[in-house]
């Protein structure tokens, strides 16, 4: 039996509607005249659905009180002799499940109930399903991840021993394989991290928290083998610049930009991470500029698009690294772009100061 509560400031209306409806095997739990005492009896005994006539008693209106009613997920029906423009425009802002002008037939109101309860059911049923898809998709995730940090530690420890057997035979070649090799880890380990941790939405998608840029910058880099933080030359126009960001995954963002930067550079060319600080705006800027190749004009921007492929990247790979990078300084109101600089490539990320 579908339950409701019916809020009308006109008793006699309220009565015929109790009486109907009842009558028609519906079961009106209470009326209500005002939003008050409507909002307190939906928190109360949380009818299935509420009829809700729009001028009703007291300082809030029926929309405005439909609307807090339909936050908690209660279907809402608007029953009122009111159908000006404006009137309708609101009421259609507040997403009810019904609009029926007065007067009113009561078979025409049990129609409406039956429609808004089904749509409400199912909408119900595909958001169960959703969360249970995604619970599913979370844990199978999870399952990965552990599965894929073994071959990682293996594939890691193999290398760095094929390393200290070939010291006597140095050649920029091999040591460029090596530091492939190297890179490649580091950025499929980042990878895992970033998946592992969507378990855990309480610290993903809570508050960010307050990151000192320059000590995330330096943690970033002591990461790196020695030979490669040896290129780095870090500049901070101060000594404390804060942002309010989540700390895994914008180190995540930072760590592909300096990959990249070593990947095209020549091998041991300085790579400069220069930290701005803009008065103007209220933001930092990072700027991460190499000697190689650079990126042309043209291709500025399709860098950031997902799947696409720089001709000059030697390296196989789904064309995702920077896609992913720009999504998730989006999600903390940054931004990260590709700038013209007269060799080689410069990529800037701003973020918004704390």
């Amino acid at each position: 039996m579908t339950r409701l509560l019916v809020v009308e400031d006109e008793q006699i209306v309220a009565l015929d509607l109790q009486q109907g409806l009842s009558k028609m095997g519906y079961e009106v739990l209470a009326t209500a005249d005002n939003a008050r005492d409507a909002l307190i009896l939906t928190h109360d005994q949380r009818p299935d659905l509420v009829l809700m006539d729009i001028k009703i008693n007291g300082p809030m209106d029926g929309i405005e009180a439909g609307r807090h009613i339909a936050d908690i997920g209660i279907p809402v029906i608007y029953l009122t002799a009111y159908s000006d423009a404006d009137t309708v425009r609101r009421a259609a802002q507040s997403m009810p499940y019904g609009f029926l002008t007065k007067p009113y037939q009561l078979h025409e109101v049990a129609a409406s109930i039956e429609v808004a309860m089904y749509k409400s059911g199912m909408e119900r049923h595909l958001r169960e399903t959703r969360e249970k898809l995604i619970a599913e998709q979370d844990q199978l995730l999870t399952l990965l991840t552990y599965e894929i940090r073994t071959p990682l530690a293996t594939i890691n420890a193999a290398a760095e021993s094929l390393r200290i057997l070939d010291e006597a035979v140095s050649s920029p070649d091999r040591d460029r394989r090596y530091q492939r090799i190297a890179e490649s880890i580091r950025r499929a380990d980042y990878l895992v991290q970033l998946a592992s941790r969507r378990d855990h939405s309480a610290d993903q998608r809570g508050e960010p928290l307050i990151v000192d840029v320059l000590g995330l910058t330096r943690s970033l880099i002591e990461q790196f083998p020695a030979r490669q933080q040896q290129q780095v030359q870090l500049q901070s126009a101060r000594a404390q610049i804060q942002v309010r960001a989540f700390p895994e995954l914008l180190q995540f963002a930072l760590c592909n930009l300096l990959d990249n930067a070593f990947k095209f550079a020549p091998m041991g060319s300085p790579i400069h991470i220069d930290i701005l600080y803009r008065e103007r705006s209220k933001s930092m800027c990072w700027k991460i500029s190499d000697s190689g190749p650079g990126v042309p004009p043209a291709e500025r921007e399709c860098i950031f698009e997902k799947y696409y492929r720089n001709e000059q990247s030697g390296t196989p790979g789904l064309g995702l690294g920077l896609y992913l990078t720009r999504q998730l300084l989006r999600g903390v109101g940054g931004e990260v772009s590709c700038s013209e600089v007269a060799q080689g490539a410069c990529f800037e990320v701003t973020l918004p100061l704390s």
